[in-house]
């Protein structure tokens, strides 16, 4: 019987030796934990050659290497990532989705893996997953994304030796055969044959009407309707002012759980989103009417409503309004009314009126610049086709086919 023979090497270059069953084991020596006992990384290879091989890649990382890799699963080692790094990078309000995402579809099935252990097969049965489960691209871009970046700062730390999500491809969505029902759910504006309906429902109520009526109007994004103050407005000569958003603050425990919510009001999404924008007068007449109603609460509560630093669709005590509490007035009030479907949710309302100018055949630069996107290519996606303006060029098309132009 042969004897067990081991390859001795310099100290922290491991060893491997045969085993009975033909393959051959090995180890690499990871220094000393806090009891003062060895810390060793055992791994079986097929021959003596993929042996080489991994001592190679296992001991290329001792140089920086943190020793807690080796004792802590992936999971731990991302969610110390998250609360210590990820959690100054980002808005609280990413954050907290952050952490949802990592709780619910990266955590139970990283669980019991180690960092150095996740290969791109691991990466991609979880995204499968994930789009499995949600049949959500957006959900799983996300899930994607915040993978990528924790495989960066592992690599970056030499806690794994490269990222596995980089060969990663996006899932693609779904072939289906698509309907007319289909097509009208991809429209995001509210349907032309909706829009007075929707309006005449909103006349019933004077704070949703004047609030909606901003967003409709102008394409203004909720929170930065809910930032406007009478200050920001010129009536006079037609314009606004767009410098806030409100949005809401979160507080986490030590474990990144959400524990309070505050709301706040910041700068707006995006430094392109800072503009002078022109005022309809439809909705001009609409805004005076509201301060007028204003100045009766006023008197009745005692309380200035109208100041110029007062936020236009404040609470009764002159506080700014949060999008949530407002978002369960309007969805309620819709409801009462009939309108339950998600056509007419408030951001439908950026998206109508982009539609409208659209429609009005107005060009895609200014549709641009009054909703203020950075790229042509966001606005081109907020526009949604109106089916019966497309179908009424049928006339167009038979005049055009009907009566072909003569070669000269």
């Amino acid at each position: 019987m042969t004897k067990k023979r081991k390859t001795r090497r310099s100290n922290n270059e491991g060893s491997i030796y045969p085993l009975k069953n033909g393959k051959v084991g090995g180890y690499v020596n990871l220094g000393i934990d806090e009891n003062g006992k060895r810390i060793r990384k055992f791994f079986t290879a097929n021959n003596e050659e993929d042996a080489e091989k991994e001592i190679a890649r296992l001991t290329g990382k001792l140089s920086s290497l943190k020793i807690e890799s080796f004792k802590n699963s992936c999971i731990d080692l991302m969610k110390e990532w998250m609360l210590v790094f990820r959690i100054n990078e980002v808005t609280s309000r990413v954050f907290e989705n952050d952490m949802r995402n990592f709780n619910i579809h990266i955590k139970p099935y990283l669980q019991n893996l180690n960092t150095c252990d996740i290969d791109t097969v691991i990466i991609k049965k979880l995204l499968n997953k994930v789009y499995a489960k949600n049949h959500s691209l957006d959900v799983q871009k996300k899930v994607r994304t915040l993978l990528k970046q924790f495989f960066n700062y592992a690599v970056e730390e030499k806690l794994t030796q490269y990222n596995p999500v980089l060969s990663v491809k996006k899932i693609k969505k779904e072939k289906k055969d698509y309907t007319l029902e289909d097509i009208e759910k991809n429209n995001k504006a509210i349907k032309p044959e909706h829009r007075q309906k929707y309006l005449d429902i909103l006349s019933k109520n004077d704070f949703l009407l004047s609030l909606c009526c901003v967003g409709y109007y102008t394409g203004l994004r909720i929170g930065e309707i809910l930032a406007l103050k009478w200050e920001d407005f010129d009536f006079e000569n037609g314009s606004m002012m767009i410098t806030k958003g409100v949005t809401y603050e979160v507080k986490f425990d030590e474990n990144g759980k959400a524990i309070e919510k505050k709301n706040i009001v910041s700068s707006p999404k995006t430094d392109a989103s800072v503009a002078v924008l022109p005022l309809p007068n439809v909705l001009q007449k609409i805004l005076l009417s509201w301060k007028d109603k204003q100045k009766i609460k006023s008197e009745k509560l005692n309380v200035n409503l109208v100041k110029d630093s007062d936020y236009l669709f404040c609470k009764d005590d002159g506080t700014v309004r949060g999008y949530y509490g407002t978002r369960s007035i309007y969805k309620n009030y819709l409801e009462k009314n009939g309108l339950t479907t998600s056509e007419f949710h408030f951001h439908a309302l950026r998206h109508t009126f982009g539609t409208i100018l659209k429609d009005s055949e107005e060009n895609l630069i200014n549709i641009q610049m009054l909703l203020r996107h950075k790229s042509s290519k966001t606005t081109e996606r907020y526009l949604s086709m109106n089916t019966k303006k497309v179908l009424s060029l049928k006339t167009k098309l038979d005049n055009v086919f009907n009566n072909p132009q003569k070669e000269e």
